[in-house]
């Protein structure tokens, strides 16, 4: 299966770096910056930007780093984000210009770091054996694992609809987003599933809206 919207590279030499003991909110804005930044030459606001490059305010890094307690939304201070942009071209991982619009920022190094050709293989036995053909025992161990977690599967399933008081909070549990969004479906199209009733599980089972 494909995942959109691409990935980012964090190597684990930041373990390393300047930044790793500073505030919680510096290590979150390089994060912030590592994933928003270009990976492919554009325009933002009519402002050129190249791979490695970002163009935006500190006042959509606080919007991109907000988070809610409850209703009530928080986020960080402007000065915050001051403090952090200072803090990582101190450490030489950004640099900035400022313009009458906002904020260009650029990932020192984003090419070398942005490269898997430039890390080490974590097991060199572990790989070149991940690149050999599997055994038939191999293959039966498996069968045999996919034939086991399917089981568990549906019998964690039968848990979710039947073993639980509140329905609500065992469906949020156990079920997978695309379960959840099939389920908000049918509950739209039909009213709300009675799970006490075995005859509608096995319909809606046998449907395979779930």
């Amino acid at each position: 299966m494909l995942l959109r919207g691409g990935y980012y590279m964090k190597a684990r030499c930041i373990m390393e770096s300047d930044i790793i003991n500073q505030p919680p909110h510096i290590r979150e804005v390089w994060d912030w910056v590592l994933m928003n930044a270009n990976y492919t030459v554009g325009k933002s606001s009519g402002v050129a930007i190249n791979r490695g490059q970002l163009f935006t305010t500190l006042d959509k890094i606080r919007e991109g780093l907000s988070w809610y307690v409850g209703y009530r939304k928080e986020s960080y201070t402007k000065d915050h984000m001051k403090k952090a942009m200072k803090a990582l071209k101190k450490a030489a991982m950004i640099t900035t210009n400022k313009s009458t619009r906002g904020l260009l920022i650029t990932i020192c190094n984003y090419d070398i770091y942005q490269n898997p050709s430039n890390y080490d293989s974590t097991n060199e036995s572990t790989s070149e054996g991940a690149r050999k053909a599997p055994s038939k025992h191999q293959s039966s161990t498996t069968i045999n694992k996919n034939d086991k977690n399917l089981k568990n599967k549906e019998k964690i399933k039968e848990i979710a609809f039947f073993g639980s008081l509140n329905w609500k909070r065992s469906k949020e549990r156990f079920l997978t987003i695309s379960e959840k969004k099939s389920l908000q479906t049918y509950e739209e199209e039909n009213g709300a599933v009675n799970w006490n009733n075995i005859e509608e599980y096995k319909k809606l089972t046998r449907e395979k809206t779930i």
